[in-house]
């Protein structure tokens, strides 16, 4: 089935590009959810990012946490959601929001976490090699009121020529810009273009990612986790790939 949206019989929208956004969990699972980031933090575990945060190993998917479980449970559900739109008609039911019949498709990959504080931010990346994107904000700390952007997560349009063509009242070559709050998750094709901008305040931000090509990552801010999917080796395992030695674990198999 076509994601085209025809307008009228002569006008249709096409090259259509799914991105789903909706709050997860709040309150106290948030809270848990940074300490556990945190604890890795203190450990001792990861790196500094060129951004100047902080990145964990690529484990999570080892971390034995219900909350981290639970979490994962919600952004598969919310993917195979996704991968359930296209199905054709006689497929759909209609009684579930995005449920096909034997639509469920198993991920597997690699995840870690981020922690950006003052002034950290992640430049512009691309998840080549996957299918899904998802990032899930932990929290966002007390940004600076007067900065613009602050911490914002910027998606840009995928079409290179887009940009040059300033048409009235179409958003051609515009990124999309959502500002983060504790609990939202984001999941976007994992080809598209994004970045974070820079932080700048008390506290810190902490968002996951999940990217998947039937296979899954996340990634996130406060305590920022990622996670990359692919139906075949997680691409950490290719000779010459940036990332190195992941912890690869099936995710929503049957």
């Amino acid at each position: 089935m076509s994601l085209d949206v025809a307008m009228s019989p002569e006008l249709s929208l096409v090259f259509p590009t799914p991105i789903l956004s909706r709050t997860l969990f709040s309150g106290s699972f948030n809270e848990k959810l940074g300490r556990i980031v945190l604890n890795h933090r203190r450990n001792g575990e990861g790196s500094r990012l060129s951004g100047g945060g902080w990145q964990s190993a690529s484990d999570v998917l080892s971390w034995s946490d219900l909350e981290l479980k639970l979490l994962l449970a919600e952004v598969l559900g919310a993917v195979q959601r996704i991968n359930a739109v296209p199905a054709k008609p006689s497929d759909w039911n209609p009684e579930v929001c995005g449920s096909v019949t034997g639509n469920h498709i198993p991920y597997r990959g690699c995840a870690w976490a981020n922690v950006n504080g003052d002034s950290h931010y992640n430049p512009i990346r691309v998840q080549a090699g996957y299918q899904w994107c998802a990032i899930y904000h932990v929290a966002t700390g007390r940004p600076a009121a007067e900065r613009s952007m602050n911490g914002m997560l910027e998606i840009m349009d995928p079409r290179p020529a887009a940009p040059f063509a300033n048409l009235e009242r179409f958003a051609f070559g515009q990124p999309l810009e959502i500002e983060p709050k504790p609990g939202l998750v984001v999941i976007f094709p994992a080809w598209l273009q994004y970045c974070v901008h820079p932080f700048f305040g008390m506290g810190r931000d902490g968002t996951p990612h999940f990217h998947h090509h039937e296979h899954y990552s996340r990634r996130g801010v406060v305590a920022p986790l990622e996670l990359r999917c692919s139906p075949f080796a997680c691409p950490g395992e290719r000779q010459g790939s940036l990332f190195r030695h992941p912890r690869r674990g099936k995710i929503g198999g049957r």
